[in-house]
């Protein structure tokens, strides 16, 4: 049986981790990161050839660690890419990534070898344009 001092040991623990995810939340949410652009269009691809993206890890404000989908070193002919003049449902946001690269998320199913793609996908902002 725990005794008073290990439970107020632990309850201090607790207050410490409480502390380091407001911190971490309040840089998230700093002043200098742009609110989140509300997107309720097609996107029109305009690069030649647009990698879909999907999220690796989160770095330690938060903010998703893009990579190609499936992997970077994947074989090109096991990615996912949109071509130029593609239309692809995006929205509602712009998700602002690790070194502070936009990407619009995916929004609609999408099927490699006749099964649909489960992981979230990302296109970069970079990689195309609203239809307006």
């Amino acid at each position: 049986m725990p005794t008073l001092n290990d439970i107020y040991n632990k309850i201090d623990e607790i207050r410490t981790e409480l502390d380091e995810l407001e911190e971490m939340i309040g840089s998230y949410d700093s002043e200098d990161d742009e609110d989140p652009v509300e997107v309720t269009s097609i996107l029109e691809i305009t690069a030649v050839k647009a990698n879909a993206r999907c999220v690796r890890n989160y770095n330690a404000q938060g903010r998703p660690v893009m990579m190609i989908y499936p992997e970077d070193s994947a074989p090109v002919k096991d990615r996912i890419q949109y071509i130029i003049g593609t239309l692809v449902d995006v929205g509602p946001t712009i998700v602002k990534a690790d070194g502070g690269a936009k990407f619009y998320s995916v929004a609609e199913d999408t099927i490699k070898n006749g099964v649909k793609v489960a992981t979230p996908l990302f296109i970069r902002e970079q990689d195309g344009k609203i239809k307006e």
